[in-house]
């Protein structure tokens, strides 16, 4: 519905501000394996981009919106929960996603603690462009270079360079949105 898309777009923090709007959606935790830290990260050296983190608790938004405003970052927010319905909007407003997760393994989960690979599949149905975190659980949806961009999970100057590969190179990002789908 186009009218849901404007209005989303219209109450997007700063949406007017920036060329250009990363996206992540899913759940926030206070361990930091969802990279939000990344996030934070990918904010200081990209202050071009706006990031838009739509997802979790009202507790994980204060905190991680707070860290975010210690660093004194303006291009950086977090939203919270959202009803499930309306991530779709907020897919369509992204130029790229994220999935910044950190590899943690464990003995019953040797791939990732806590890592499931089910937001992927949310962004690849939406054809979006997509960069991940080069781990293990990742590998049986993406493929570097082909529907996604894997980077190191800590390493925020790589994300930075995989995102603006996309923004820039609008080859790749339709490559990346169309293979997506396959």
């Amino acid at each position: 519905d186009k009218k849901i898309l404007s209005t989303i777009k219209t109450t997007l923090f700063k949406y007017d501000k920036y060329k250009y709007h990363i996206g992540y959606t899913g759940y926030l935790d206070d361990d930091d394996l969802r990279g939000m830290a990344t996030l934070i990260d990918i904010a200081e050296f990209a202050n071009d981009i706006c990031i838009h983190v739509v997802g979790g608790s009202l507790k994980m938004k204060k905190l991680w919106q707070t860290r975010a405003d210690k660093k004194g970052l303006s291009n950086i927010h977090f939203y919270g929960y959202v009803s499930p319905v309306k991530i779709p909007y907020y897919l369509d407003c992204f130029d790229v996603v994220l999935a910044p997760l950190k590899y943690r393994p464990i003995d019953r989960a040797p791939t990732g603690q806590n890592m499931s690979p089910l937001k992927l599949a949310q962004y690849m149905a939406y054809s979006k462009a997509i960069v991940a975190s080069d781990i293990p659980s990742h590998y049986d949806f993406l493929k570097n270079g082909k529907n996604a961009i894997l980077v190191k999970y800590d390493a925020a100057d790589k994300w930075v360079e995989a995102i603006y590969s996309i923004l820039k190179n609008k080859k790749l990002k339709a490559k990346l949105e169309k293979n997506a789908l396959d």
